[in-house]
């Protein structure tokens, strides 16, 4: 059980990176298609902005990092850790 928590942290995680970049492409940038999200990250990736929204995506990880803790969830808190984790290596790999 405690694995299949650890699991699902981690998705959770990646789901919310994921929302978390959206939401900074809107905000910084202010185009945004839901439609065609593949042309979204390509057109991030070409204004080098690609591995700085993945950065910001990251604030929602914390939020969901705090509220696993809150509700003690351990598991679920180490899965968006280990996820974080993962982006962060993902942007030390975008940067190089």
């Amino acid at each position: 059980m405690k694995n299949r928590s650890l699991f699902i942290g981690i998705i959770l995680g990646i789901i919310a990176n994921f929302f978390g970049f959206l939401l900074a492409r809107l905000i910084l940038i202010g185009k945004f298609s839901v439609i065609n999200l593949t042309n979204v990250i390509n057109q991030s990736y070409d204004d080098g902005l690609l591995n700085k929204l993945i950065s910001l995506g990251a604030f929602l990880n914390l939020l969901l990092f705090f509220f696993f803790i809150k509700k003690n969830k351990d598991s679920k808190a180490a899965g968006v850790l280990i996820a974080t984790m993962i982006m962060a290596l993902l942007t030390i790999y975008l940067n190089n």
